[in-house]
């Protein structure tokens, strides 16, 4: 069996981490706006047509 080594230094990879978890909220909000986009275009019943009143739709 091989020995696996480390390519980076902890430090890196604590770093690369943190990056991540910063950019959490971001990466999350970006995925909601281009699916909300998506089923828009698609005509879902969950999305509301813009020029819809909210009367109409309930929210």
């Amino acid at each position: 069996m091989s020995k696996t080594t480390n390519k980076f230094s902890p430090e890196v990879r604590q770093r690369a981490i943190r990056m991540v978890l910063d950019h959490d909220e971001f990466l999350s909000t970006a995925v909601i706006v281009v699916l909300s986009i998506f089923l828009r275009f698609k005509g879902s019943p969950e999305s509301k047509a813009v020029e819809a009143p909210h009367s109409e739709t309930g929210g």
